[in-house]
């Protein structure tokens, strides 16, 4: 090894490149914690959707989001989905029973509920109206 190479890589690098570096770090080490500590996964919420006269109808069976929390999507499976989702006006709570849509044509429709901090889908189901 000649003398003028220093065997410290940290002391041969620049401003920039330790800028980077500090920035690949960090950004890992959030995505480490995001994913151990739980932060990015939905409450538990166990949920029944059933079909009365035509309309649907969702029962929380166990667990609990507020209002401002989650959102859905209905529709039937021979068309094609809807790009908006669809904000409910009541929180998800142990025993409550919510109507999501009424006065629906006979057909199969699909459910989707969507946990909105995490963005991730929590509920999904088909049911058959008519």
């Amino acid at each position: 090894m000649s003398e003028n190479m220093s065997p410290m890589v940290l002391g041969r690098l620049g401003v920039s490149e330790i800028l980077y570096l500090s920035i690949i770090l960090v950004l890992g080490f959030s995505i480490f914690y995001f994913q151990v500590s739980g932060v990015g996964n939905p409450p538990e919420v166990k949920i029944l959707s059933s079909v009365r006269d035509s309309n649907i109808v969702i029962k929380v069976v166990d667990g609990a989001i507020s209002r401002c929390d989650w959102q859905y999507i209905i529709y039937n499976v021979d068309t094609n989905p809807p790009i908006t989702w669809t904000q409910p006006n009541s929180p998800l709570a142990t025993g409550m029973e919510i109507i999501l849509a009424t006065n629906l044509p006979p057909g199969t429709y699909k459910i989707i509920i969507m946990h909105k901090p995490t963005k991730k889908i929590i509920y999904e189901a088909k049911v058959e109206v008519g």
